[in-house]
């Protein structure tokens, strides 16, 4: 029986998962700590903290958006442009965006009845993870 996803499948998920929640984490930490600093160095140990921790949890949940929605994604895409191109990296990041903002998040503001801004803060880690995985599927030659 043949495999559904193909270790360098898996290779390249965790690997833009990696690059996504150390990048997206680092980017909204950024934003969240932006002119609160008033002491250099009880900000910096504290915010190097908040980095490690936010970092660790977000590597599951981007892990886990990765591979149920990036991998048929990038399958899709692979299919519709078979050669390293620039249309197949765009179809992938612009369908995980699209996937992310317009059909996952307004079910989880309406479910949770917390603001559209807030579900935007989440937004980094997928477009890093969808610009991570579309290099690794096009641009890398690993898969």
């Amino acid at each position: 029986m043949a495999k559904i996803i193909d270790d360098s499948w898996t290779k390249a998920v965790v690997i833009s998962t990696i690059f996504s929640s150390a990048i997206g984490s680092l980017l909204i930490l950024i934003y969240l700590y932006w002119g609160k600093i008033d002491s250099i160095e009880r900000d910096i140990t504290s915010f190097l903290f908040s980095y490690i921790l936010v970092t660790s949890v977000s590597v599951t949940g981007t892990l886990v958006g990765s591979l149920v929605v990036g991998v048929p994604v990038a399958m899709l895409s692979r299919r519709l442009h078979p050669a390293a191109s620039f249309k197949g990296s765009l179809l992938i990041v612009g369908t995980a965006l699209f996937i992310w903002l317009a059909v996952l998040a307004w079910p989880v503001r309406g479910l949770f009845e917390i603001h559209y801004s807030d579900i935007l803060l989440l937004t980094p880690y997928t477009f890093c993870s969808a610009v991570a995985f579309a290099y690794m599927v096009y641009w890398n030659k690993c898969i």
